[in-house]
């Protein structure tokens, strides 16, 4: 039987560690990894979508989140070319929306055994106001979750 991962990846060096974490770990002749990066329009979009501003203004919306699409093809595209060379099967997928439910809803939808992704170890009023994507995940996950730590002091993975 073939363990079908969903790595749930954004630009950080919290998601690198994820994938190496994964390489270092986990057997790549039994696992499929499935790529995932969901961008999120809240953020990349202005906080009110104002189109009063004239005719341009939704190509404008169209040019920014076809830039943020492409950046995230090309993000998920590399961690699965590094998961490649490792020897395992690979998926790419980009999504969009809140983080917490795209994730929760591919790991779903494909019927992954565990999703892997890094923690950004949010603290105080950034954890209060954001939210945290992987407590949520953990929460509601259907399947295990294994989170990535950075060590605050020097960077490295923990486990």
């Amino acid at each position: 039987m073939t363990m079908r991962v969903v790595l749930a990846i954004d630009d950080s060096p919290h998601a690198r560690a994820a994938t190496k974490s994964i390489i270092d770990h986990v057997r790549p002749d039994a696992t499929t990894v499935h790529v995932l990066h969901v961008i999120e329009l809240d953020r990349m979009l202005p906080p009110a979508v104002d189109f009063a501003r004239g005719a341009d203004y939704g190509a404008e919306v169209v040019a920014r989140v076809d830039h943020s699409r492409d950046a995230a093809e090309r993000l998920v595209a590399s961690a699965a070319q590094q998961l490649h060379q490792a020897h395992f099967l690979t998926a790419t997928a980009v999504a969009e929306g809140d983080p917490r439910h795209a994730i929760l809803n591919y790991a779903t939808e494909i019927g992954c055994h565990c999703i892997v992704m890094g923690s950004h170890g949010r603290r105080g009023f950034d954890r209060f106001f954001m939210g945290s994507v992987s407590e949520s995940v953990v929460r509601h996950a259907h399947c295990s979750v294994v989170l990535i730590r950075l060590d605050r002091t020097d960077g490295h993975t923990v486990r």
